[in-house]
């Protein structure tokens, strides 16, 4: 679809349009009360097999990508702006709708076997530019958010730009985050900080992940 109307898909089909924008779709996909929306150029969006999207609403603006891995199954918002990228690894999971925003040439990573709660939200800018009144010097740039492998988000967590989680942490419940936090730790609160190190979790007590744990004397060490 050419022209200045935005491209609305609500349907996963391969798709390219006049504006250079596209969609890849892996096998056996599902989209349900689902809708893609192309409202610049230049713009992709690649669906992995075997993903599962539900009642999500995504946005794209000029030459931005957005990426989904294979068996991932997603709800919620997700907005991609102007020159930025939102991945996401293979099996990421969520609870219920969530909130992905990435804009002004910023990034949003999300590695493998991630789960997240209801009612996260994820964004790499503040809504609205703040200046120094004197200078006029813009005071806070968007900033990319690295989230790494089989890392845990609770329920209504906000992760605000400039977070980088590592391998197999924990964000606790309502958390506030908008800094790095190491790999196998736990961080809570508002802001978040760190109140147990040397940690890993499970989906179920019946499973074990082998690769996010380790020797004694590897305690602390990011992966």
């Amino acid at each position: 679809m050419g022209g200045n109307m935005p491209a609305q898909l609500t349907e996963l089909l391969d798709y390219t349009d006049a504006d250079l924008n596209s969609l890849s779709v892996g096998k056996e996909p599902r989209f349900k009360s689902s809708k893609i929306l192309f409202n610049e150029k230049n713009s992709s969006v690649k669906i992995g097999d075997k993903a599962n999207i539900t009642q999500c609403l995504i946005t794209l603006g000029r030459n931005s990508e957005l990426v989904i891995g294979d068996g991932c199954s997603i709800s919620g918002k997700i907005t991609v702006g102007l020159n930025s990228r939102i991945t996401i690894g293979r099996d990421f999971s969520v609870t219920g709708n969530i909130t992905l925003r990435a804009v002004e040439s910023t990034f949003i990573n999300i590695g493998d076997d991630c789960l997240f709660g209801s009612d996260i939200i994820i964004r790499t800018a503040d809504g609205h530019p703040v200046y120094d009144a004197s200078t006029r010097e813009r005071l806070n740039t968007s900033t990319s958010i690295s989230i790494g492998n089989h890392v845990w988000i609770a329920d209504r967590a906000v992760i605000l730009k400039g977070s980088d989680i590592g391998n197999a942490s924990v964000v606790g419940v309502g958390s506030v985050l908008t800094k790095k936090i190491a790999a196998n730790c736990i961080a809570v609160g508002n802001p978040a900080r760190v109140v147990k190190t040397g940690t890993t979790w499970e989906r179920s007590p019946n499973i074990r992940t082998e690769e996010y744990y380790f020797d004694s004397d590897a305690l602390g060490r990011e992966n």
